[in-house]
């Protein structure tokens, strides 16, 4: 079901579907391989996001002023900080995370303080940062 994902948005990206693209070979290929009504719903499934999510490694970054940790995939922007860890998932990065937890904000290995994004993002796998 993924590759159908993936094919599906880069035949909505190469035929321009919101200016209304013609026809090429790539979105030939596609409807030839796949159903017409099985590669709309794949295409209504399908986000940009899910993409990422599911090719992006996750990074937790330190901001170097106030020692915050952020937990992000690793394309988004902006960048905020050094990047101290990268895992593929979000539950290992936020477990990271936790790990690095420390209340020395000189020790620019650890997380003095975490933001509200990264707290958040935590919040999805259930772990709970300090």
């Amino acid at each position: 079901m993924k590759q159908w994902k993936y094919l599906a948005i880069a035949t909505l990206l190469l035929t321009g579907c919101s200016s209304g693209g013609t026809d090429t070979a790539a979105n030939s290929a596609a409807t030839e391989e796949m159903p017409a009504n099985e590669l709309a719903d794949t295409a209504a499934d399908a986000t940009t996001a899910d993409v990422a999510a599911e090719t992006a490694n996750w990074v937790l970054q330190r901001a170097s002023m106030s020692g915050a940790c952020h937990v992000k995939l690793e394309p988004a922007k902006p960048e905020l900080g050094a990047v101290i860890a990268k895992k593929p998932t979000r539950a290992e990065i936020c477990a990271e995370a936790k790990a690095r937890h420390a209340d020395d904000a000189a020790d620019t290995g650890k997380c003095f303080a975490y933001t509200a994004g990264a707290i958040a993002e935590c919040a999805k796998e259930k772990i709970t940062l300090p």
